[in-house]
């Protein structure tokens, strides 16, 4: 039952904040309620989001790779 609690999860996840926006929202500093109200989503989801989808992650390699002026 947990696996497919999960696959629910990430299902949801994706429909309601897509990896893309979710990244968009990251690169651009937008903070967990920002987010929330941008897709009108509770805060807790929207925070669950952006920390589980890697979003700020990707935002932080990526804005350190643009430091040090690497390109892909």
């Amino acid at each position: 039952m947990a696996l497919k609690e999960k696959q629910a999860a990430a299902l949801s996840g994706e429909l309601l904040i897509p990896m893309t926006a979710a990244i968009g929202a990251a690169l651009s500093g937008g903070a967990d309620e920002q987010v929330a109200e941008q897709f009108d989503v509770g805060l807790q989801f929207a925070a669950w989001r952006m920390n589980a989808s890697g979003a700020r992650k990707i935002a932080q390699r990526t804005r350190q790779k643009r430091a040090a002026g690497i390109r892909r």
